[in-house]
């Protein structure tokens, strides 16, 4: 994939990924979102979207990753020039991403966010101001793919969590987020897809 197409990408992919991920604080309708993210939706739900979860063990991936503890209200504001860095970091040390982006989130989001943003690659990256080497790490997680706009990843994930629950695993409060499709590519919101990654207890 040329860096090009990449930044073309990533910053459509940046200005709907905020809808969803961003501003949750400012409203009791966008801080619904928190609750739905985690707790579930008690609403009526819409038609699952969601492929039907497996419980794997991924293997680690070197990464290029910018760690981020910000408000929910910032998220926006934050994520382009992290994401610009991560590029720019990579195309100076003659690297491109090795796939496509991803956040990964040490905690449950609360009035903050505390997560990685970044790309894998396909060696260690040299480290280069916030832009530092990262690792997805060998976990077990249960998977599944979202197909849809990224305004419905909150349901998407009550759906995920329901399952986990029902199947009495553990979870870590530790998760990613894939971004599968390319928007410069896929020209619709309902056929993108994004890969859920819950982290569970051994």
């Amino acid at each position: 994939m040329s860096l090009s197409v990449q930044v073309q990408w990533d910053f459509q992919l940046l200005q709907r990924f905020t809808v969803s991920h961003g501003n949750f604080s400012t409203s009791p309708v966008q801080r619904k979102g928190i609750e739905l993210h985690f707790e579930g939706d008690r609403e009526k739900a819409l038609p699952s979207m969601n492929t039907k979860p497996e419980v794997i063990t991924t293997k680690a991936q070197p990464t290029a990753v910018i760690h981020l503890v910000i408000p929910a209200r910032d998220m926006s504001k934050c994520m382009d020039p992290a994401i610009r860095e991560i590029l720019k970091t990579l195309k100076d040390q003659g690297l491109q991403p090795a796939g496509p982006m991803f956040s990964y989130h040490h905690r449950r989001p609360s009035d903050t966010f505390d997560f990685e943003l970044g790309f894998p690659v396909a060696k260690e990256i040299k480290p280069d101001g916030r832009v530092v080497h990262g690792t997805l790490p060998v976990a077990n997680v249960v998977r599944s793919v979202y197909q849809g706009p990224y305004e419905g990843l909150g349901q998407a994930w009550g759906e995920l969590e329901r399952w986990v629950n029902a199947q009495k695993l553990n979870g870590s409060g530790r998760f990613w987020e894939c971004y599968l499709s390319n928007p410069a590519e896929v020209k619709d919101p309902k056929d993108y897809r994004t890969e859920l990654n819950w982290v569970i207890a051994k």
